[in-house]
């Protein structure tokens, strides 16, 4: 199918306008818009079209910025886009096909727009370093209605990135789906990501500071690990030193290790996610966070809920509420988790939680001797091995529990030395009480 002169020259209002973003100096004349195959390229060809579609964008640039490429497939890789420009698909139509190992663009440029183009390789038999498409220093960057799929290396991999990749999708990827570094004010929303071999979504800052990504409503499925590791590989959303994330509305399952996994990323949310099937912990905040909201998520299915931990790493405060966790079982990927359905060792408040259904511990307050001003008030537990832990280890700070409502656990508040049980029932009238906990007003049936 190719399309004339004359369709695109009439379609420009609508098509300029879908091409022209994110504070583009495109023009969004009919002169800006160019055709593919007005300027040698040409659709379903079986040779390389490297060459041609190098000189199509050049030619398109000086122009005014616009590219449209006609439905079909073009065999082409290595491509460096330098300058700002827009390209044009017809989603589900357009497919631009590597010839290489080596991925297909490569942009550097000011101000670029991708839209409605299918990226594929050619299989993930081979692992790859490479991209399918990278991007550098764009501030003015937008990636949408594309694909990217059937490649060996990382599907979409940014570098230090402003803009938008938003309602896209990324199949049989080899490494990460959407792998984005030193971003600045980055948004990732709508995508739909599935057979992942290592990482869906992964945002990282080469230091710690300051990222303000925000990576909402995406659904990621099937995600694997298969360059192996103890949490490194087999996430759907992956956030590394990268604070001021807004992790929310997103739908995240079958993966090998977590849903949503945060590593030392300050001032971070996680808020109102649904995550099932997890082979270790679904929600995990781990080493130097430094301040995290969990709140508003429904996990189901997972060998540990949500776990608030490594305080020996400066890793404290926050808040785990509102939150429904059901039917968790230890064990999965990593054979030493244990099934708790909320783990928290410093400066957290957990409040307003369900959880049902825990082959081991409801709630679990510290670890050893890390445990620090913890407050576990106003939740609900049903079907627990052990509803409550806290620890009354040596060195342990102060623990209150209060206000919780037990029902139907085989224990309802047990103290804990790592995993040692040390103390009896603890919401027994007149238990004796370590000197650091506090425990009232808990309803235990």
């Amino acid at each position: 199918m190719d399309f004339s002169r004359r369709i695109f020259m009439s379609a420009a209002p609508v098509l300029a306008a879908g091409a022209v973003t994110a504070g583009s100096a495109l023009a969004a004349s009919g002169n800006a818009l160019v055709s593919a195959t007005d300027l040698g390229v040409r659709p379903n060809a079986k040779g390389d079209q490297s060459a041609a579609f190098h000189k199509a964008i050049a030619k398109a640039a000086e122009r005014g910025g616009a590219l449209l490429l006609p439905a079909g497939t073009y065999r082409l890789s290595g491509i460096r886009i330098d300058r700002p420009i827009a390209l044009q698909g017809i989603r589900g139509l357009t497919t631009l096909l590597t010839t290489r190992e080596t991925g297909i663009f490569t942009i550097e440029a000011s101000s670029v727009t991708l839209d409605g183009i299918g990226f594929e390789g050619q299989g993930t038999a081979e692992e790859s370093e490479h991209d399918l498409v990278s991007a550098r220093s764009c501030p003015n960057l937008v990636v949408r209605n594309c694909s990217f799929g059937n490649f060996a290396g990382n599907g979409l991999a940014l570098t230090q990135c402003s803009g938008r990749v938003t309602h896209n999708s990324a199949s049989n990827i080899g490494r990460t789906g959407i792998f984005a570094l030193d971003s600045i004010g980055l948004e990732i929303t709508g995508n739909d990501l599935h057979d992942i071999g290592n990482n869906g979504i992964q945002v990282w800052t080469s230091e710690q500071r300051p990222d303000g990504t925000i990576i909402s409503g995406n659904r990621i499925e099937r995600v694997r690990y298969d360059n192996g590791g103890s949490g490194q590989n087999g996430n759907g959303i992956v956030v590394f030193r990268a604070g001021n994330v807004i992790v929310s509305h997103n739908r995240v399952s079958d993966c090998g290790y977590s849903a949503i996994r945060n590593n030392s990323g300050r001032n971070c949310q996680i808020v109102n996610n649904s995550v099932s099937r997890l082979n270790e912990t679904a929600i995990y905040v781990e080493f130097a966070f430094d301040g995290a909201v969990v709140s508003g998520n429904i996990i189901e299915t997972a060998a540990t809920g949500i776990s608030i931990t490594n305080f020996r790493e400066g890793g404290r405060l926050a808040i785990c509420a509102n939150n429904v966790v059901r039917r968790i079982t230890g064990g999965g990927s990593n054979p030493n988790s244990s099934a708790i359905a909320i783990g928290a060792e410093a400066d957290t408040i957990v409040t307003g939680n369900v959880i049902e259904g825990v082959a081991y511990c409801g709630i679990h307050l510290g670890w050893g001797p890390y445990a620090r001003n913890l407050m576990a008030s106003g939740n609900l537990l049903r079907e627990c091995a052990i509803a409550i832990a806290p620890s009354v280890s040596e060195g342990a700070g102060p623990i209150s529990i209060t206000g919780n409502m037990i029902a139907r656990s085989e224990k309802a508040i047990i103290g804990m030395d790592h995993t040692v049980m040390k103390t009896g029932e603890l919401s027994a009238m007149g238990a004796e009480m370590p000197a650091h906990l506090t425990i009232s007003g808990n309803h235990v049936s």
